[in-house]
């Protein structure tokens, strides 16, 4: 992919790569079509999320996705539940990005799209889409897990999950924040960030592992 230096994609991919490295989060970036991956561990049963971020030619697409749950733990109508589930959730958050299921695979994934015609990548924005998939991952997991299991029905999971998150990020989406403030923010968050997810590297080692094993079962199924 060739993008000129007055492509909106090379300022987004730019700005991304220089606030990736202010939080010190370890990433892939691929040069030659200004796409990044990464994983970041998650407080949650899920374990950790993989981000995928790339363009099309007048778009940021982030597309955030976890492990799918292993076939020995999902009841028969799992497919069905999940689509209902997902249904009920994107009505609460559509002004953050939508879950989605991938139905070949069984992956979860949380994805937003942002027009770089319309919405320049600023600091305020590159914070939401990086900090939304870890915010509704967390929040809505044990809603995710128990529809999975067949422990409540979408309706009953997503009326115990009624709890929104939007009041707590509502200053960063709305850009209510000023710029001392939000620099001052973006220090505070790769601190915090960096404890947090330090804190948690067994739990990645551990995710990591069950990975592996799950897989070979289905592959041996």
């Amino acid at each position: 992919m060739s993008i000129s230096l007055t492509d909106p994609r090379f300022g987004a991919s730019f700005n991304l790569n220089g606030f990736l490295q202010k939080l010190k989060w370890e990433y892939e970036y691929n040069k030659n079509d200004f796409s990044f991956k990464f994983m970041r561990p998650i407080n949650s049963d899920l374990k950790k999320i993989n981000y995928n971020i790339g363009f099309t030619e007048d778009s940021l697409i982030e597309t955030v996705t976890c492990r799918p749950l292993s076939a020995k733990k999902r009841p028969e109508d799992f497919k069905d539940k999940m689509a209902e589930l997902i249904c009920r959730i994107n009505q609460n958050i559509s002004s953050m990005g939508f879950f989605t299921l991938n139905y070949d695979t069984n992956e979860l994934g949380f994805k937003i799209v942002i027009n770089l015609s319309f919405v320049s990548a600023s600091n305020d924005v590159l914070l939401k889409i990086l900090l939304t998939p870890i915010e509704m991952f967390e929040e809505y997991s044990d809603t995710l897990i128990d529809v999975m299991c067949g422990i409540k029905s979408p309706k009953e999971s997503v009326t115990d999950s009624e709890r929104s998150i939007e009041d707590g990020l509502r200053d960063i989406f709305e850009g209510r924040m000023g710029r001392e403030s939000l620099g001052t923010m973006i220090n505070q968050l790769g601190s915090s960030m960096r404890d947090r997810y330090n804190s948690l590297d067994d739990e990645r080692r551990k995710a990591h592992e069950e990975d592996e094993e799950d897989n070979e079962e289905d592959n041996d199924n």
